[in-house]
């Protein structure tokens, strides 16, 4: 006889304790009270209990911040297998509050939301449509502080909003690291012309992003000195081994290319590259 096969229960406590573990695991930020997890499943907004006192670990894997903006408690958050706050979209309404993101390990589809709260009760939320995160995300305060909203951003299945994270200037090494492999050419583009790449970008990554796009390429050439963790010399010596004249032209025109590459591009077969190379010496 065959033994009836039961599905084994688990009480609610330990699946919050087993998310919990996961989300220490996998990120470190700022914790606040969540909801319960029957009113988590349930979609309810208000919080009948609290789990946890302000301050400590929350129970379920939850990390909220609220503001009050007209009267109402305004938050936005992404969301994966568990909430965390995004406020500070726009800088001139929202407080942005530092969420200090290392590592995110994902293994499901981020949810970017609006969430409406008043008098600690949720009224409204809504997902948001990647157009409206890369909104969020060009208008996003582009300082240390925003790197929690970027780092989650910089995830987004949408190469616009990862466009307009790639622009920013203050990314961390981590969000770097994660862009500079992205398959997007214009976030590649965007990048290249950041401060954070120009400082902590590596020399094979400069090179390799070189031979990669023809605009990148330009953009690296016109101001080859700034990228401060590559040869400036070596970086000439790879571009001069390109075939587009375009990119000799933009090399022509970075005032601090040295005088020894423009002497060796008077004799080259494009005509206007050898009549840059020669206006730039006679000036």
């Amino acid at each position: 006889m065959k033994r009836a096969f039961t599905r084994k229960r688990h009480r609610p406590e330990d699946i919050v304790a087993k998310l919990t573990r996961r989300c220490r695991r996998g990120c470190r930020m700022e914790p606040f009270r969540s909801l319960p997890l029957r009113e988590q499943r349930q979609g309810l907004g208000s919080r009948r209990k609290p789990l946890r006192g302000e301050g400590e670990s929350a129970n379920e894997p939850q990390c909220r911040q609220t503001f009050v903006l007209q009267h109402r408690i305004v938050t936005l958050i992404a969301q994966n297998r568990f909430t965390v706050d995004l406020s500070g979209a726009c800088s001139r309404c929202w407080k942005s509050k530092v969420l200090s993101i290392k590592e995110m390990n994902m293994s499901s589809k981020l949810v970017f939301k609006l969430v409406v709260e008043e008098s600690g009760k949720e009224v409204f939320s809504k997902s948001l449509s990647y157009e409206t995160v890369a909104n969020i995300a060009s208008s996003y305060e582009d300082s240390d502080e925003s790197n929690g909203f970027f780092a989650l951003a910089a995830k987004h299945p949408a190469s616009t909003v990862r466009e307009n994270i790639a622009d920013k200037d203050k990314l961390s090494q981590e969000i770097l690291s994660l862009l500079i492999k992205d398959n997007s050419i214009p976030v590649l583009r965007n990048l290249v012309r950041t401060q954070a790449f120009k400082e902590n970008g590596s020399a094979d990554d400069v090179e390799r992003l070189i031979k990669l796009d023809v605009e990148i390429a330009q953009n690296i050439a016109g101001d080859i000195d700034s990228y401060q963790q590559a040869d400036a010399s070596k970086l000439c010596s790879v571009i001069l081994g390109l075939d587009d004249p375009s990119i000799l032209v933009s090399l022509i025109g970075n005032c601090s290319t040295p005088k020894k590459v423009l002497k060796e591009l008077l004799n080259h077969s494009d005509p206007y590259v050898a009549s840059q190379a020669k206006k730039r010496l006679e000036n």
